[in-house]
């Protein structure tokens, strides 16, 4: 009897040690389940944090940080801009509020296009992420293997955007149809400023030794060479209608007609030293002008037609400027943090947006 009784006392004690481990392994389960609930709905939550390219600010919000560049959305109530150095803000004119665009809680956004509805917006977030937006839905979302050289460009009309890794390697994305098509080349020399025409069809590229080449954006095969004024500066902008490209060097730019690249006119400025280079340029809606600025030199305006000078506003540390195609006002952002516009009637100038 008394080896029975430690034999079944044995065999309790097997069982509660096989019921109390699976407890543990219960617990464990329940653990480990509550975990994985927790790390997924943190890792949930931070890709919304990181994709959710609409994240509104106060209305009462002021700009913050350097303005670096920005956009006249086409129905001339809006401007897109770049601030500071991780942060994409829209400046609501006929509200005056601004709103967060884009902002990926410090990490640096190091370009940003637009369409000219603004609906197609194409970022590089620390020259190794990409991302293709239309109407605030992510379309494309790529990542670089390494940091890279990364420039971007998209077609006023939005129908077009193209991103160029290393000088070399181009993507291009056609959004005019439902489904996105994409497609991949390379070129033969290393490409260091890239812009698209409006429809997306022709591109303009600027090698590394200066010179000029006018593509099929569709092949990247070059169409013609121009013979430009030196190495340009700010990315090359085409007029909206196709018919001019216009270039800024150091202290120059110059313009010429298309399709067949010839000179029509190029202005220098003398009062300008070498540290004061032109960085932006655009040209209004209509064709009639153009505007050059940089971060140390005045924003200056001329006609289209001739190159002869019409407003020169000095306007030190311009970050940027942008034709309204709703008025007759140049916008331009600054390194305080405001954003600006100015008459091309009577010069006036009136500060929209400016720095705490």
């Amino acid at each position: 009897m008394k080896r029975v009784a430690q034999f079944q006392s044995v065999k309790n004690r097997g069982r509660n040690r096989i019921a109390n481990r699976d407890r543990r392994r219960g617990i464990a389960s329940i653990a480990e389940v509550v975990l994985l609930g927790l790390v997924a709905s943190i890792v949930w939550l931070g890709i919304r944090i990181i994709l959710s390219p609409n994240h509104e600010s106060d209305s009462n919000e002021s700009a913050c940080g350097p303005i670096v560049s920005l956009s006249v959305i086409s129905d001339g109530r809006k401007i897109l801009a770049r601030r500071g150095v991780s942060e994409v803000v829209a400046f609501d004119l006929e509200h005056g509020r601004i709103q967060k665009f884009f902002g990926l809680n410090g990490r640096p956004v190091q370009a940003v296009r637009v369409s000219q509805d603004g609906e197609t917006c194409l970022l590089s977030i620390e020259d190794r992420e990409l991302l293709l937006l239309r109407r605030n839905e992510l379309l494309r979302a790529e990542f670089l293997a390494a940091e890279s050289s990364v420039q971007l460009a998209v077609s006023l009309d939005g129908q077009v955007a193209i991103r160029l890794v290393d000088g070399i390697m181009v993507r291009r994305w056609d959004l005019s149809t439902d489904e996105i098509v994409e497609t991949d080349y390379s070129f033969v020399e290393v490409v260091d400023r890239i812009a698209l025409n409006f429809e997306g069809s022709r591109m303009l590229i600027s090698t590394t030794r200066g010179t000029l080449h006018l593509c099929d954006a569709r092949t990247g095969v070059i169409v013609q060479t121009i013979q430009g004024p030196g190495y340009p500066r700010a990315d090359p902008i085409f007029s909206q209608d196709g018919s001019c490209v216009v270039i800024a060097t150091n202290r120059t730019i110059a313009l010429y007609e298309l399709p067949s690249g010839d000179p029509v006119w190029t202005v220098q400025f003398e009062d300008q030293n070498d540290q004061d280079w032109l960085t932006s340029v655009a040209i209004s809606p209509d064709g009639r002008w153009v505007a050059a600025s940089g971060f140390a030199c005045p924003i200056r305006v001329v006609s289209r037609a001739s190159g002869r000078l019409l407003r020169q506003v000095s306007k030190n540390s311009t970050g940027g400027i942008a034709f309204s195609s709703a008025s007759d006002a140049v916008y331009f952002g600054s390194l305080d943090g405001s954003v600006g516009s100015f008459s091309l009637v009577d010069g006036s100038m009136v500060t929209l947006a400016k720095a705490d």
